[in-house]
């Protein structure tokens, strides 16, 4: 009769095989075959989870059997900031081509919220990145940007001119080669460069007068900014860590054993290490006291990649 009534208030966490409460847990409608419980999580585990899957993007979404955990159903075991941890990892993973803190020593996620022409502002450290090529913000277009590279091809083409300054583009239609640009820099529109330090000619005849054009002489427009662009950090590239990353989780796999492990039907058996009191997973390499093991693909996995990765 005890067992009975405690079997109704109590229930097992599949994770640390500890008795606990049902309101105290997250009971789930999934389990294995060769399970007689349905799988529920406890606070810690459940914790322990979503917290995992905030530090390592291949275990995102939480999942238990393949199937999504969502926040909300776990909310009354979790606290608010890790809720709202999860509500922003969520909205990172599902926005396309994402943008990072160009600060290497930051490397925090900026919402679409905070971009504004092409430009992010960091709200942990407020430095500027650049949406387009990911880097600090810089002067003028992007040359990573598209659109920019086939207007500056035209703009070669017609052999148009840039200020030194502000990099904006500038057409001469008509008048003397001396440009003076609206940020009030001034400058030769036959070279560039800045105004009476070049021996080019003060005006082209045919431009004198509206209506007389005359192909302008001088070097093709160019894009200094690829050269203004900041060199990547040689030492710690955190924005490429997490590119790669966000690719692992984009290809839904882990490694080749996971990938091995999702095309088997297995046959658990559970077991308690014996090498130094643990044994490592062959998924996440982690070194637990309880490892599961499978005796159709020889895989050994822990709990947490067990349940959330295969």
């Amino acid at each position: 009769m005890k067992t009975q009534e405690e079997h109704a208030t109590h229930t097992f966490c599949c994770s640390c095989f500890e008795r606990h409460p049902r309101f105290d847990v997250l009971e789930l409608s999934c389990k294995r075959r060769d399970e007689d419980l349905l799988h529920a999580y406890c606070r810690d585990c459940v914790k322990g989870l979503f917290g995992a899957c905030l530090r390592d993007t291949t275990l995102w979404p939480p999942r238990c059997c393949g199937v999504r955990i969502s926040v909300y159903a776990a909310a009354h075991l979790l606290d608010p900031k890790l809720v709202t941890q999860c509500e922003t990892k969520d909205e990172e993973l599902s926005t396309p081509n994402p943008t990072y803190c160009s600060n290497r020593s930051c490397a925090e996620w900026i919402p679409p919220s905070n971009i504004k022409a092409e430009v992010g502002k960091c709200y942990a450290c407020s430095k500027d990145t650049c949406a387009t090529c990911k880097n600090p913000k810089h002067k003028g277009l992007c040359p990573k940007d598209e659109d920019v590279q086939q207007f500056m091809e035209y703009a070669g083409k017609q052999k148009y001119k840039r200020c030194f300054n502000c990099r904006t583009v500038v057409e001469l239609e008509m008048g003397c080669n001396h440009i003076y640009c609206r940020c009030g820099a001034e400058f030769c529109y036959l070279c560039g460069d800045r105004w009476k330090t070049c021996a080019c000619d003060t005006f082209v005849e045919g431009r004198l007068f509206r209506g007389h054009v005359t192909q302008t002489p001088g070097s093709p427009i160019v894009m200094p900014e690829e050269d203004e662009l900041p060199e990547p950090n040689p030492i710690e590239d955190v924005i490429s860590g997490l590119q790669q990353r966000l690719a692992s989780f984009t290809e839904g796999s882990f490694d080749t054993a996971s990938t091995d492990a999702a095309k088997c039907s297995h046959n658990w058996v559970r077991s308690t290490s014996s090498f130094d009191g643990k044994e490592g997973c062959n998924i996440c390499y982690e070194a637990v006291l309880v490892i599961n093991n499978c005796f159709q693909c020889g895989v050994s996995v822990c709990n947490m990649c067990l349940n959330n990765r295969l």
